[in-house]
């Protein structure tokens, strides 16, 4: 599959498919059809990135985290949480099959986690989920100068410039929220904040093309 620009991204023709259950019976999910890989603006990483067993589970993961500090990013954004929410409240019933657990369609916008996350300590943050095997990040990672493969569980550090292709997976919910699950198919480093930002092909086309 050949990634999209940004700027050229049309959401016309996006749907749900069907909804199912999730693993683990923790709730229900639906993808997104038609599949499709975006290429985000090269944004600033927060934090570090690193694959990490959360509260005592032994099966790491890790989630990419970027800067929204683009206009055209938090507006596709904004618009694939919108896309999001008429879905859930379209099909409720087979989100929530129990009746006792479906939530009131006015509490829907309050049980949202939108794809952008504010906080008072940090910019507005994007996340989306990488890949792991055994603890450790295998979501690729190029230069994108020089086209080398590197490990991105070394060289994802604070204030590293990243340029992420990324695809909205499926929309969840559970008893605790809703929202959008997204997924990095791979990464390019553009170096850090305040350096020079070198680009290359990477694999982008119009969708008109």
């Amino acid at each position: 599959m050949v990634a999209v620009k940004l700027d050229q991204v049309s959401l016309k023709s996006i749907k749900l498919g069907p909804v199912e259950a999730m693993y683990g019976g923790s709730g229900h999910k639906a993808k997104f059809l038609p599949k499709m890989e975006i290429v985000l603006p090269s944004q600033r990483v927060p934090w570090k990135i690193e694959a990490k067993a959360w509260q005592g589970s032994g099966e790491a993961s890790a989630k990419a985290a970027i800067a929204v500090t683009d206009a055209t990013l938090r507006a596709l954004l904004d618009k694939v949480d919108k896309v999001a929410r008429a879905g859930l409240e379209k099909h409720i019933e087979e989100f929530y099959p129990d009746a006792r657990k479906r939530p009131l369609a006015n509490l829907l916008p309050s049980m949202f986690n939108g794809a952008v996350q504010e906080s008072g300590d940090y910019e507005p943050v994007f996340k989306a989920k990488l890949k792991v095997d055994d603890k450790t990040i295998v979501t690729p990672l190029f230069h994108m100068e020089t086209k080398e493969l590197l490990d991105p569980n070394a060289m994802l550090e604070k204030g590293a410039m990243v340029t992420l292709v990324v695809t909205p997976l499926h929309v969840y919910a559970m008893t605790n929220g809703v929202g959008v699950t997204w997924g990095v198919v791979r990464m390019g480093l553009d170096g850090f904040a305040g350096a020079e930002t070198p680009t290359f092909d990477f694999g982008v086309q119009s969708q008109a093309e």
